[in-house]
């Protein structure tokens, strides 16, 4: 089941983020991100436990989708793609035009998923990330999508 993030999810989604990312967010980070912008943070509720999450933000009608992660025990199943769709659903019911996110060129897995969705490249961040490796910003225009 996929909602809104509710405070008691917040330790589990920071558990998520540490098994997901070699340099994860700070706690204080994602829990405000949560505060700021809970209509667009989603989390993945399976049999009462929290198994992804996806962070994004609306800034005039442009979406940014800050970060995306499933817990390691439950990839491989759709649960990231079903997530990545119903986030990019309600940054446009609330009025984006245009959705980016910034992936590591290497990421293989990430860029077939956001490409299978209709996001594009549309630059390439040189030493993006804290080890200097390269990130791609993708966008997907969602005006005409459904």
């Amino acid at each position: 089941m996929i909602r809104t993030v509710k405070p008691e999810d917040l330790k589990n989604v920071y558990l998520i983020e540490r098994l997901s990312f070699e340099r994860p967010y700070p706690s204080s980070y994602l829990e405000t991100l949560a505060y700021l912008s809970p209509e667009t943070f989603l989390v993945v509720s399976l049999n009462g436990h929290i198994v992804g999450y996806s962070a994004s933000v609306l800034r005039g009608s442009e979406g940014h989708i800050i970060s995306i992660a499933v817990h390691p025990n439950y990839r491989g199943i759709g649960i990231g793609e079903r997530l990545l769709r119903e986030n990019v659903k309600q940054l446009k019911d609330l009025g984006a035009k245009r959705v980016i996110l910034e992936v590591k060129v290497d990421n293989i897995q990430a860029l077939n998923l956001y490409q299978k969705l209709g996001f594009k490249i549309v630059k390439t961040l040189k030493n993006y990330y804290w080890d200097g490796a390269d990130a791609y910003r993708m966008a997907l225009n969602v005006e005409s999508s459904t």
